[in-house]
């Protein structure tokens, strides 16, 4: 489940996910989502690991 959390002033949306179990761990991932002529630019980051999961864009 992703869940809307704010949008910036020029455009970008940032949204998180649920408390995602890995490897006996907690994390959630937020995304970073900007509009464009062809569909977004996005960029993934897992917390609290701040791992970039994807980044296009």
């Amino acid at each position: 489940m992703i869940y809307p959390y704010m949008i910036l002033v020029d455009g970008p949306e940032i949204v998180d996910s649920h408390i995602i179990k890995e490897n006996g761990a907690q994390c959630v991932e937020v995304r970073f989502e900007r509009p464009t002529e062809d569909g977004f630019d996005i960029a993934r980051c897992s917390l609290p690991t701040y791992i970039w999961i994807k980044q296009e864009g």
